[in-house]
């Protein structure tokens, strides 16, 4: 993986129960020109000029690596319907709410994704991988996982400008997926979140 990219898993809990320059060339069409050595250039000719040279300047940036830390996304504990299943939804404001089988108790939060790297650059943030969660029952999935901001979802690939300082964050958060009669106990999985310069 090449320097400019970094990769982070971050977990996930649950509990049941990113001049041109235009040269133009004058043609001297009827009469001549007298040129300063005092030759004349013959109508219709054109004037060849000395050559000329400029430097171009070479220039090279640096960016320091980017780092990634992460907090878990956490689904809290909730009791779920033995006949229907149900879902447990961390909103882009933090809030957490459930529909159908599931009733959620508490203990829930929403996830977060802390950026350091070069001041004032832009890093793009992208979900490469995101595994259900595991546990004593059957695995339970994720689905509608995005970054948000400031309680507004930015989508699932945004863009961070960090600050002078080299800092960033986003908030992540999304939808578990519970089976009815889901077996209690805990469970946990991964979102792997990948950070780019851009």
């Amino acid at each position: 993986m090449s320097s400019h990219t970094r990769s982070l898993t971050m977990a996930i809990i649950a509990t049941i129960g990113l001049d041109g320059a235009l040269n133009l060339q004058t043609a001297l069409a009827n009469n001549g020109n007298r040129n300063g050595n005092g030759t004349t250039t013959a109508p219709g000719q054109i004037k060849q000029e000395s050559g000329t040279s400029v430097n171009v300047d070479t220039r090279a940036q640096v960016l320091s690596n980017i780092s990634l830390r992460s907090q878990a996304l956490n689904f809290g504990k909730f009791t779920v319907s033995n006949t229907t299943a149900g879902t447990i939804v961390v909103g882009a404001s933090g809030t957490i709410g459930d529909t159908a089988g599931t009733t959620y108790v508490g203990g829930g939060g929403i996830g977060g994704i802390t950026i350091a790297g070069g001041g004032g650059q832009q890093v793009q943030l992208t979900v490469t991988d995101v595994s259900n969660l595991t546990g004593p029952g059957g695995a339970m999935s994720l689905s509608n996982v995005n970054f948000g901001k400031s309680g507004s979802s930015v989508g699932t690939s945004p863009t961070v400008t960090l600050d002078n300082n080299g800092s960033g964050n986003l908030d992540i958060f999304g939808t578990l997926n519970v089976a009815a009669a889901q077996t209690p106990g805990q469970y946990a999985g991964t979102i792997t979140v990948t950070a780019t310069y851009i």
